[in-house]
């Protein structure tokens, strides 16, 4: 995708949209999590009703104390958790930052930290997030997202697989556009 813009869209900055990167990290606090589940010696932690997974994609600045607390103890016995829970918070953090120089040197920041911690999984994080360095950074310049264009192309792939096929295309033409007001 980042080769095709870059081909056809030659004067365009290309900016990496921040629920990408911040989905990025919650996956990995989940994965993580599950693999500590999956462990027998963890059965406290298969319960159903267990607010772990709530409590670990929640912002942390918003949590109760007393779940606030929940989270030392996990931490206190899942090290590696707390690392991958730190990370997220890092990355939420960074798009608190305004202005593109304080931006990219907390992204070194993290990076850093990324590459301190030899987690696995946290080597090809680090990898991806270099990677789309200069993109996520962009967006540091101009603050803009693509939430509206992402969420029009739902709303039309949404039509599409309501109607079946249009016979004409005029009227799918027609239904895009009054759905789209």
């Amino acid at each position: 995708m980042k080769k095709f813009a870059k081909e056809f869209f030659l004067n365009t900055k290309i900016i990496a949209d921040k629920f990408h990167l911040v989905r990025l990290a919650n996956n990995m606090v989940n994965s993580k999590r599950l693999e500590i589940i999956k462990q027998p010696e963890n059965k406290f932690l298969k319960s159903r009703k267990n607010p772990l997974r709530k409590m670990l994609l929640a912002n942390g600045q918003r949590l109760h104390f007393q779940k606030q607390r929940v989270l030392m103890y996990i931490f206190d016995r899942f090290r590696e958790l707390e690392a991958f829970y730190r990370l997220k918070k890092m990355i939420h953090e960074l798009y608190r930052i305004r202005g593109y120089n304080r931006a990219k040197k907390y992204f070194t920041q993290i990076t850093n930290f990324m590459s301190s911690l030899k987690l696995e999984g946290m080597k090809s994080s680090r990898k991806t997030l270099l990677g789309w360095q200069k993109e996520i950074l962009n967006y540091f310049k101009r603050r803009l997202i693509n939430g509206k264009t992402e969420g029009f192309d739902r709303k039309t792939k949404l039509i599409q697989r309501g109607a079946y096929g249009f016979k004409s295309f005029p009227n799918y033409r027609l239904k895009l556009i009054y759905l789209s007001r």
